[in-house]
């Protein structure tokens, strides 16, 4: 092979690289772009998974004997 021919199949194989390269590059970035906008896209009601809850669930129930005093002094309740 000549020179010129090594040159000009280093160069096309040079420019299908980068034409592949970008390719990959918009590809991605297409990817990226939809995932962060179904991850920041309004959430309807019931839809959206809640995350965390209380550390105890039945404290919340019945208010205990203490806690109602304690809400009675802060109303000024006098028993």
């Amino acid at each position: 092979m000549s020179d010129e021919a090594t040159v000009t199949i280093t160069t096309v194989l040079a420019v299908l690289m980068f034409l592949a390269l970008v390719a990959f590059v918009v590809w991605k970035a297409k990817q990226n772009r939809t995932a962060a906008l179904a991850k920041t896209a309004p959430k309807v009601a019931g839809e959206d998974p809640l995350e965390g809850g209380a550390r105890r669930p039945e404290a919340f129930e019945e208010p205990s004997d203490e806690d109602l005093e304690m809400m009675g002094d802060l109303l000024g309740e006098v028993e």
